[in-house]
């Protein structure tokens, strides 16, 4: 009679560490001996216990080594330091230098961005237009209007095909914005929104002045926040002051944009 052979199932783990684990499981096991053995590929203590995965939600509940620590606080250094050239970076571009000559004519000022054409491409609208006219239909003006970008939409032209084709040598054009929708139908669509906001305009007044108020409340913690700061490191009242300007030039821009002066010096003349 032939004698069978004993069966195992061999299962490999692969540790975070990149350490290999192979762990034979007998199909049948004898009470009297240990239930399993195990072998390592790569020389280490064969009684080591198989790391097991952990879920994500539990990272945070470790404990963390000090190598992991310190690449921790490392990626969070680094990241403060890109997120304020970041930030820096996108005010910048959303703001039109005082006294900015068009690019191509230098004697007047720009008032009109193009961010299709390239980088700060400051344009007078004469030449925005012209330069609009015969080619790069598809691009979106911008008008720096009310200390914000709006955009700007190009009147129809007539646009000349380079073929001697019959059935179409000129064609009038219709300009689209990026939704699709033409000159025409802007201007039904904002008249319809002005006339749907008329009876909000109260409402919007007062969140216009909450807005406000908060900034102003921001200003005042933040210069609390300076004079706690000031006999600590350098980089942390620098980095108040930043705050502080940005908060300013916010303040400055809601009351320029929305009147905010007049309506109280207004108001306190009714009073």
């Amino acid at each position: 009679m032939r004698r069978l052979k004993p069966v195992f199932l061999d299962v490999k783990n692969i540790g975070r560490d990149g350490k290999k684990t192979t762990v034979s499981i007998p199909l049948r096991v004898d009470l009297g001996k240990q239930p399993h053995k195990s072998t390592e590929e790569n020389s280490q203590d064969t009684n080591s216990p198989v790391e097991q995965d952990v879920p994500l939600d539990n990272l945070d509940k470790q404990e963390l080594s000090t190598q992991q620590q310190n690449r921790v606080l490392s990626f969070s250094a680094n990241w403060e330091k890109v997120r304020e050239k970041l930030l820096n970076s996108y005010i910048e571009e959303q703001h039109l230098p005082d006294n900015t000559n068009c690019v191509n004519r230098q004697k007047s000022i720009a008032t009109t961005r193009c961010e299709y054409c390239g980088p700060r491409q400051y344009f007078c609208v004469e030449y925005a237009r012209a330069l609009h006219v015969n080619r790069n239909k598809s691009h979106v003006l911008e008008q720096w209007k009310d200390w914000v970008f709006s955009p700007l939409y190009a009147d129809e032209a007539t646009v000349g095909y380079g073929h001697t084709c019959r059935t179409a040598t000129v064609k009038l054009f219709r300009p689209l914005d990026p939704s699709g929708c033409d000159d025409d139908v802007i201007q039904q669509w904002q008249k319809d929104e002005v006339e749907a906001l008329k009876p909000k305009e109260h409402e919007l007044t007062l969140q216009w002045y909450e807005s406000y108020v908060s900034l102003l409340h921001m200003s005042k913690k933040l210069r609390n926040e300076l004079s706690y700061v000031q006999d600590e490191d350098e980089g942390k009242v620098k980095d108040v002051e930043k705050k502080i300007k940005r908060n300013e030039k916010a303040i400055v821009a809601m009351e320029k944009k929305h009147h905010i002066k007049e309506r109280w010096s207004d108001l306190s003349r009714v009073l």
